[in-house]
């Protein structure tokens, strides 16, 4: 699949779509929810989406169930990268602990039966997430552009080549 056009493997699509307003909680996306249809996801195994430290994994408060937020090694040009894994369940890996590229660190969950089962997925280009791994700048547009960048842009631009 990594050689294909397709970013989401297999029938993943994503719910939300980056920066999209949502009128029922009021607040602008920061990332992607990734969804199969019918509650397939549930339980299927989340991995790292490349290599880096675990500066974040415990239950967090309000909506977001547990998190796991990851600080990447930089990339090729220096750029530091943080991802926010959101809403997961059987949490495999804690905070400090170093994980590889492809490595599993949880399975899909559904926020402790608040949401559907989906992963919130975000790609942090600031501190923000290590600052606050619960951010969420709510109705703020120019604070979801300062911090963040879309996930499926991201990766069509940067993902390995094997």
């Amino acid at each position: 699949e990594r050689r294909s056009e397709q970013v989401w493997p297999g029938e993943w699509f994503d719910a939300t779509g980056f920066a999209t307003f949502n009128e029922a909680t009021a607040a602008y996306h920061t990332g992607v929810d990734l969804n199969l249809p019918e509650d397939a996801d549930r339980d299927a195994p989340i991995y790292a989406s490349a290599s880096g430290v675990v500066i974040y994994a415990e239950r967090a408060p309000g909506a977001w169930g547990t998190l796991i937020v990851i600080r990447h090694d930089p990339l090729a040009d220096g750029t530091t990268l943080w991802t926010r894994y959101g809403g997961v369940a059987d949490l495999l890996v804690e905070s400090g602990q170093r994980v590889a590229r492809g490595e599993q660190i949880a399975s899909i969950g559904n926020s402790d039966g608040r949401t559907s089962y989906n992963l919130h997925f975000d790609v942090a280009f600031t501190s923000i997430l290590e600052v606050n791994p619960t951010n969420w700048p709510g109705a703020n547009l120019s604070l979801v552009f300062k911090n963040y960048t879309d996930p499926l842009l991201f990766i069509q631009n940067h993902r390995p080549k094997n």
